[in-house]
């Protein structure tokens, strides 16, 4: 069995949404490379054996697309808010177009 790579000892290691705001606020890390670190994260949990399947669904072009339009609103000193660039995943048991709502089960997929 394969075991996921362990967590970076040292730069930027977040517990809440106020320490991303802190970092984004500092320059310390940017929502386009915490996006990169959270891909990469998924990436490694896929190839363990068996695959953890963390998550349902997630679309790599867009969460990059969003992540490099935060990381200019902040470095703009504009962001939208203190949650701007903050990841967030939403459980299956809520539509959002355009994933799917499966409420965990195979058989509502």
């Amino acid at each position: 069995m394969n075991d996921l790579p362990a967590a970076p000892t040292t730069g930027f290691a977040p517990e809440t949404s106020g320490d991303f705001t802190r970092a984004y606020q500092a320059g310390d890390t940017d929502p386009l490379q915490v996006a990169e670190r959270a891909l990469a994260i998924i990436d490694d949990s896929e190839r363990l054996t068996p695959a953890m399947r963390v998550l349902i669904a997630h679309q790599r072009d867009d969460l990059m697309k969003q992540a490099a339009t935060s990381a200019a609103r902040w470095k703009s000193g504009k962001p939208l808010g203190p949650l701007d660039g903050v990841p967030v995943v939403v459980k299956d048991e809520l539509d959002q177009t355009p994933y799917p709502t499966t409420v965990g089960t195979k058989f509502l997929g």
